[in-house]
């Protein structure tokens, strides 16, 4: 049994590459990209996230009328008529914050 577990481990080792140069050039390549992928990923973490432009905030009357409504939607799509507004929800709605209270603009989360 010993000899087996002996003779894989040789059979394994022969696959990997003889040249010292193919190892580190592997090593570096990996080590560059895992350096490239955390700084983007920290870049993307830590950066501030800009202020929505005032134009898709709702004035007080609009959000008076939009609380009354039980289908806020159509209601919505008219308010945005207006706005630089391509993405909708699935069902193709107007994607609208609760907690902001303005209309989602694009690539906003």
């Amino acid at each position: 049994l010993t000899i087996i577990k002996y003779h894989t481990s040789i059979s394994v080792l022969d696959d990997f590459p003889k040249s010292i140069h193919v190892i580190i050039l592997r090593l570096t390549i990996s080590h560059l990209l895992l350096c490239l992928h955390l700084y983007s990923y920290y870049r993307i973490i830590f950066r501030k996230h800009k202020n929505v432009p005032s134009e898709f905030e709702l004035t007080n009357d609009q959000l008076d009328r939009l609380d009354e409504m039980v289908d806020s939607q159509p209601y919505l799509r008219e308010l945005s008529s207006e706005l630089p507004i391509h993405q909708v929800t699935r069902s193709g709605e107007v994607r609208y914050c609760k907690k902001c209270m303005l209309i989602k603009p694009d690539r906003t989360r």
